[in-house]
């Protein structure tokens, strides 16, 4: 399977961890010389380095531009061809930022070249799955999407309801993926897996260049955190004894290595029998009131992994959205179309899912709502400050907005 990600994604991956060696000081070692570099300034089309020996002629900060980059990945793609010797020097630094920033790679000196030493890695990382249209697969594609406590993260994410991502995972972040969230070590606490869901709608950050933001829809709290490494070193992530690259928000594993954690989590057991009356329900709208009704009287904690075997587009959210017609429960606003012609609105949840109230995922805790009454909820002036069995009622920005609960 040959490595097809494109060379302008590896200057992006490059560039924004070459920034975050300049932030930390981390020097950059200079292949087999062992030369450090330290990194003093990354702009859109260069890095500059400054290293404490001389590696060329001229010595003292250098460039390395993104057209060296460039070149060297679509060379890399060729099987790592050998640089001249006369060049070899000269552009042995941004031979050397590709090596230390991009997976699945190794190093030879003779012929002087970087071959991809890893390919199975190489391809989960960097091949873009896609059906014979020419489209991701809707649902064949499973992630690891690295999620820190929000008092670690820029990132404007809510656990199992959006993700927020840069540009370099536009490729890898497709609707109807399945996805385990991992938190790093932070602190004293180790490196885990919390939970699964599915990627629901994507759409652009309109306030930040180069994001995007995508809907999580089913998400499940694991009933017990997964460590990410067994005790004989094995990684969960690999199913070996390589390290996962945690430096990559996104990942792309196999569906072997996702069933493995979910297993591992509990979840499963925790379902009894549910899962085969789910199986042997007559229509789709059986198998949503069946999920309702089990939503209504359990927490999210206690959740099985159930809407794997429920198309996504009959999930709660999605009955909740097509109920009320994609228009906004708080402001009516009418919903705009995607570029496939589809009508677009979000789904809120009036408890929040990490309280793991009861009830929760049910689809009287679900409103619809616009993209920006969504964001009012989550970071506006905004209370709740009744609800009943039918109704519930917010105060926003000093008025109160009665909204009926929905059944299905």
């Amino acid at each position: 399977m040959a490595i097809t990600r494109d060379a302008k994604d590896v200057w992006e991956e490059v560039r924004q961890k070459a920034d975050k060696c300049r932030e930390s000081n981390t020097p950059i070692y200079t292949l087999a010389e062992n030369v450090p570099n330290q990194i003093i300034k990354v702009e859109p089309d260069e890095i500059w380095r400054q290293s404490r020996d001389r590696i060329s002629k001229n010595g003292g900060p250098s460039p390395v531009s993104r057209t060296e980059i460039e070149r060297i990945w679509n060379a890399i793609r060729q099987n790592g061809e050998a640089i001249e010797e006369r060049n070899a020097t000269a552009l042995r630094f941004a031979w050397a930022l590709v090596a230390n920033f991009i997976a699945g790679l190794e190093f030879r000196n003779k012929p002087f070249r970087l071959v991809v030493v890893n390919e199975e890695l190489a391809n989960r990382l960097y091949v873009k799955e896609e059906t014979q249209a020419g489209s991701p697969e809707r649902s064949g594609r499973f992630l690891i999407l690295m999620q820190h406590s929000p008092d670690f993260t820029k990132y404007d994410d809510q656990i199992g309801e959006q993700y927020h991502y840069p540009n370099q995972y536009f490729d890898r972040v497709v609707e109807g993926a399945r996805f385990i969230y991992c938190r790093p070590q932070e602190g004293a606490s180790a490196t885990v897996y919390f939970g699964t869901g599915t990627i629901g709608a994507i759409r652009q950050d309109v306030t930040k260049e180069g994001h995007r933001y995508c809907q999580i829809e089913d998400y499940f709290p694991f009933p017990k955190e997964v460590p990410y490494r067994e005790e004989s070193g094995i990684y969960l992530e690999t199913q070996t004894s390589q390290i996962p690259v945690m430096q990559s928000a996104v990942r792309v594993i196999s569906k072997q290595a996702f069933q493995e954690i979910v297993q591992r989590s509990n979840l499963q057991e925790e379902a009894g029998g549910f899962l085969e009356r789910l199986r042997t329900a007559e229509s789709d709208m059986d198998q949503i009131r069946l999920l309702n009704k089990a939503y209504s009287s359990a927490a999210p904690k206690v959740r099985q992994y159930l809407t794997t075997r429920v198309e996504r587009g009959t999930a709660i959210g999605g009955r909740v959205k097509a109920q009320n017609q994609y228009i906004c429960q708080v402001c009516g606003a009418s919903p705009f179309l995607t570029r496939t012609g589809q009508p677009y609105a979000e789904a809120h949840h009036v408890t929040p899912l990490h309280k793991l109230e009861s009830g929760s995922l049910a689809s009287e805790n679900v409103i619809c709502v616009c993209p920006n009454c969504h964001r009012k909820m989550h970071y506006g002036n905004v209370e709740l400050v009744a609800a009943d069995e039918g109704s519930v009622t917010f105060e926003i920005e000093g008025d109160h907005i009665t909204i009926r609960r929905n059944r299905l």
